[in-house]
């Protein structure tokens, strides 16, 4: 049962600009998608799709027949009603703002009163001396979860290398020492040094693959969008088992490893606008003046500092 009312009451004087019929504009962004297949990613289409759901059930439920900046309030209350957190809604809200600009790109969108923002979440890394546990005691190599050991590490030893990215990489991303790829959300260029420890982590695993990856995990060089959420769900599960087996304060998800590496490298001085390039969490704007800035060699000496402060060497 909702909890509040609706001022759905065409008596309003609604903003003309800034109202859109519900069922006009949901049926003209699934067309939308549907022409546009090829164009958008799985990961994006599927953002869209969830979010033009969303709002038909809403619309089921309330009676929607006018998009306007009242209603689309109500929609968010009722998003954060049905559990959904802050930037879970804020992030439907901009889905639907997107889709809406494309189809109506002279028109006024009627999402200016929304929450559109992201808000600060508790930040998941593993302490310094609970990872001091994790390196010196790895599972056995014959263990089923070593390889999550493996991916879980080479990820924080290299500068937080989201999963998605991780999964796809190939010896060609490999010239001697640095390991380059481009980051699949962002399109960003990142170079890692290629440091001694992950060095006996890709060793280990050469000559096991058929499809020229790096790392066992997919049997196609290009694996499908079914394939690559099957085994990160397979990857987080064996983080999963890893976190109790270690006893650790935090759950390890393969998100974990990113604030990780900046954790650690945060606490062995590595400057801040180092790390931000490094993860590439700063604006475009942004980490286009620090890739300029920095040469591979600064890179080389904030990632020796991790290695270092886990392995307690030089590296």
């Amino acid at each position: 049962m909702l909890h509040f009312s609706f001022n759905l009451s065409l008596g309003h004087c609604h903003n003309v600009s800034k109202t859109m019929e519900t069922a006009k504009f949901i049926k003209a962004a699934e067309e939308l998608l549907c022409l546009s297949l090829t164009e958008r990613s799985a990961s994006t289409r599927k953002n869209y799709l969830t979010a033009i759901n969303s709002l038909k059930r809403f619309s089921s439920e309330s009676g929607l027949q006018i998009m306007d900046n009242n209603s689309m309030l109500d929609y968010q209350k009722w998003l954060l009603q049905e559990g959904k957190n802050r930037n879970t809604a804020s992030c439907y809200i901009r889905s639907l703002r997107s889709l809406y600009n494309m189809l109506y790109p002279e028109k006024a969108h009627p999402f200016a009163d929304v929450f559109t923002g992201c808000t600060k979440t508790e930040k998941r890394a593993v302490p310094v001396d609970c990872m001091m546990r994790f390196v010196n005691f790895p599972p056995p190599l014959s263990s089923e979860h070593r390889l999550w050991y493996d991916i879980f590490m080479f990820s924080v030893l290299g500068m937080g290398i989201p999963f998605v990215d991780l999964a796809h990489l190939s010896k060609n991303n490999i010239h001697e020492n640095i390991l380059k790829y481009e980051r699949r959300k962002t399109s960003q260029l990142i170079t890692v040094p290629i440091v001694c420890e992950m060095r006996e982590i890709l060793e280990r695993y050469e000559g096991r693959t058929s499809n020229g990856k790096l790392f066992p995990l997919f049997e196609t060089e290009e694996p499908s969008y079914s394939e690559y959420q099957n085994i990160l769900a397979r990857y987080n599960r064996g983080l999963r088992k890893l976190s109790q087996k270690y006893n650790l304060p935090c759950m390890l998800t393969s998100y974990v490893a990113r604030h990780t590496w900046a954790s650690l490298a945060n606490a062995s001085g590595v400057n801040l606008k180092h790390i931000s390039q490094a993860l590439g969490h700063s604006s475009v704007k942004t980490t286009e003046i620090y890739l300029a800035c920095l040469s591979s060699s600064v890179l080389q000496r904030d990632s020796l500092l991790v290695a270092k402060m886990l392995y307690g060497r030089h590296t």
